[in-house]
């Protein structure tokens, strides 16, 4: 029975049931008593043969579960023991073999569950050693130290052969691990990713042409480049070298990149900040260069301190400054030349028509002109006996829209002189413009004093006995004075119209630097401008040609409209300015557009020699009739100070021209600083007003002491009517 099928076991079962209830009927049909029992009988044997049959074929389907229920738990090496050949030893077999599938299934799935799980925590090592990096270069500002220390760290964590990174601008160099210089064109890896801005894997050097191989570094099988890229900004190429083949995987490249594009951030940060500290650099020795060079007026030496400060903003190897002499360029300074070399070259301003030189060219555009290569340029002379150049800037001096002279550069290498370093040395250049400008009109003024002064001394010990000669003398003094007083103020109403229209430009307005540039010449230019009024003033009283103009005036209105213009400097000064006693003065005839001059020479001069925090007083009085051999009804006027006072030995020639009190080289400069040094011509003014008015004026003090202050009053009447 047990080796019966399932199937035959079923049929056997189903046609004794048939036999037995065919059997059962057919004695009920017949109705023999005494087979009942035997019905019974047979009954009670179907249903034991049933019971038979029925655990034949449920005990190997449960112990067919059992099995299942072993393999279920997890235990796939687990096999079921299957014998004969029925439906559950096949199912048996069926089980088996799908368990031995499931099992070599779980076995790859789990091979493959420990290589991604190997390949992520590489990933993660390398994504932790790329922000370990990272942390380090952010606070990383100098370009130098960035680019090595970012090749020097990577070579140290992947330990490939050589790590390098090239920066489009850094002049065909790239900072590399160890050193590596290459010329971009032939590099064709770093120019492949610079043309196409994506990343260039090369698993094996040996079979792609865009790999070049290097002379320090041999043995390269594999090569990763990436680009540099900050926003829209390519900066360059991260490239690194191994020896091994394919070692630059396809699934770390993104990785790499991160690292490159966190790489590019901080370079361009590092560059911003080079940049800023450059131009932070440029401005501070712009200003420096323009502090030095206003301090001397010696040409000389003005021109020695071009060429040094020059240096320090544009780097040169030679330099020379050339300034116009009539219709020709000549050599007034020089750098980087021998000293045997003869620099008395004198270039013409004007060439023949179809034949302009660069020379020429500055002088004729006004502009600078930059040479990147004067190989390149085929009217470039080279001088013999001196290394070829190969870059040349040349920058004009231009005062008043005139170039009075060239600045030259030459440099040993090609394309030195870019748009920064060109922007820079303009600037300088209209510095050393105005200073050489000064200087130079300094030195004809010394020159033209030094000869006037020769010229006196010769004609005083010539002529000492003849008074009338003496006067000659200063006659030619005064039309001296009269003559450049009226020649300056031409070229000086120039300066300021010119001055004006710089300071009213929106675009020198933008800037404030060369805002500031024009509000200082204009300031400059007033000032002048007063200077030469005083000396034409001064030429008026010594011709006697002043004209005067009277007019009934009140005093106390002409002195105070006077006194507000100094409201500024008095608070500035911290000095108090005190007017009494005028409101009781009668209107008198005068010309208040010049007395209005005496007053503020006497005020300005009593700010100028009393010391801070000082106390100056005007006040006013009518004369006793007959003092000081005055008209009745005259007014006096004195300002008084309690400043440093005035010799008296000097209280006299203080009213003389040109005259100053102490060291004329230690005075400071301004109308209104203390012991501020003028020209000299106020009192003469004052003093040919007044008596212009025939009034009189004087000083009274009781000595000059810096320490003691003892102060000093200027004294002056005036008529009530002036009589002619």
């Amino acid at each position: 029975m047990q080796h019966l099928t399932i199937r035959t076991r079923f049929k056997i079962y189903v046609i004794f049931i048939i036999l037995l209830i065919a059997l059962a009927s057919l004695l009920c049909w017949l109705q023999f008593n005494a087979f009942v029992w035997i019905g019974t009988l047979i009954f009670f044997l179907g249903v034991g043969t049933s019971i038979f049959i029925i655990r034949s074929i449920i005990n190997p389907i449960t112990d067919l579960k059992k099995e299942i229920e072993i393999i279920s738990s997890g235990n796939l090496d687990h096999r079921i023991e299957a014998h004969g050949d029925d439906e559950l030893t096949e199912l048996g077999f069926a089980i088996n073999n799908m368990v031995s599938q499931w099992s070599t299934l779980h076995a790859k799935q789990k091979q493959t569950l420990h290589e991604q799980t190997q390949l992520l925590q590489r990933e993660a090592k390398q994504l932790e050693n790329n922000v370990a990096i990272i942390k380090e270069i952010a606070p990383i500002l100098n370009l130098n130290t960035l680019l090595n220390h970012v090749t020097k760290r990577i070579h140290e964590t992947y330990n490939y052969e050589h790590v390098g990174i090239f920066l489009v601008d850094d002049k065909e160099e790239y900072v590399s691990t160890p050193p590596l210089k290459q010329n971009i064109k032939k590099e064709g890896v770093i120019d492949w990713v610079i043309n196409h801005q994506e990343s260039l894997c090369i698993k094996n050097a040996c079979y792609d042409s865009r790999y070049v191989a290097q002379e320090k570094i041999s043995n390269i099988n594999s090569v990763l480049a990436l680009p540099l890229i900050s926003g829209d900004n390519l900066l360059g190429v991260l490239i690194f070298h191994s020896q091994i083949v394919d070692t630059f995987q396809t699934k770390y490249i993104s990785i790499f990149q991160l690292l490159a594009d966190q790489i590019a951030i901080a370079i361009e940060n590092a560059i911003r900040y080079q940049r800023q500290t450059i131009r932070r650099h440029f401005a501070e020795t712009l200003q420096r260069a323009g502090r030095t060079l206003s301090r001397t007026l010696d040409l000389q030496e003005v021109l020695d301190l071009i060429m040094e400060h020059i240096a320090e903003i544009v780097p040169y190897d030679r330099a020379a400054i050339l300034l116009r002499e009539e219709d020709e360029l000549c050599f007034v300074a020089s750098r980087g030349f021998p000293e045997s070399m003869d620099l008395n070259v004198r270039i013409p301003i004007h060439e023949e028509e179809g034949t302009e030189g660069i020379f020429q060219q500055i002088y004729r555009t006004q502009t600078p002109l930059a040479l990147t290569d004067v190989l390149e340029r085929p009217d470039w002379q080279q001088v013999e006996g001196l290394p070829s150049a190969r870059s040349w800037l040349g920058l004009p001096l231009v005062q008043v829209n005139e170039v009075i002279g060239l600045l030259s550069l030459t440099r040993e290498v090609s394309n030195a002189y870019g748009p920064e370093e060109i922007e820079v040395a303009l600037v300088f250049a209209d510095q050393a413009t105005i200073a050489l400008e000064n200087a130079r009109l300094y030195n004809r003024i010394t020159h033209l004093t030094y000869e006037l002064e020769e010229e006196v001394q010769n004609r005083t010990e010539e002529l000492h006995v003849a008074n009338n000669q003496l006067a000659h003398l200063n006659q030619i003094k005064s039309d001296f004075i009269s003559i450049a007083s009226h020649e300056l103020r031409t070229p000086l109403t120039v300066i300021n119209g010119y001055t004006q229209m710089l300071i009213r430009d929106e675009t020198i307005g933008k800037n404030p630097f060369h805002s500031e540039i024009s509000s200082i010449i204009y300031d400059n230019a007033v000032r002048l401008e007063e200077v030469i009024t005083s000396m034409a003033d001064v030429a008026k009283i010594d011709s006697r040609s002043l004209e005067i103009y009277p007019e009934p005036t009140s005093l106390e209105f002409l002195i105070n409209k006077v006194c507000r213009q100094f409201d500024e400097a008095l608070t500035k000064r911290k000095q108090t300015l005190v007017i009494k006693n005028l409101e009781d003065l009668p209107s008198i005839e005068v010309d208040a557009k010049v007395l209005k001059k005496v007053f503020y020479n006497l005020i300005s001069n009593a700010i100028k020699y009393t010391p801070d925090e000082g106390l100056i007083t005007v006040s006013g009085r009518i004369l006793p009739n007959g003092k000081y051999g005055m008209p009745p009804d005259s007014v006096e006027i004195t300002v008084e100070d309690t400043g440093i006072g005035i010799d008296p030995a000097f209280q006299e020639l203080i009213f003389t021209k040109f005259y100053q009190i102490g060291e004329i080289m230690l005075h400071s400069t301004g109308k209104t600083k203390f012991k501020g040094h003028g020209p000299g011509l106020g009192l003469v003014i004052a003093r040919g007003i007044v008596e212009a008015h025939h009034g009189k004026i004087w000083a009274v003090s009781p000595g000059y002491d810096e320490k003691t202050l003892p102060g000093s009053c200027f004294c002056m009447v005036l008529p009530h009517h002036r009589t002619l």
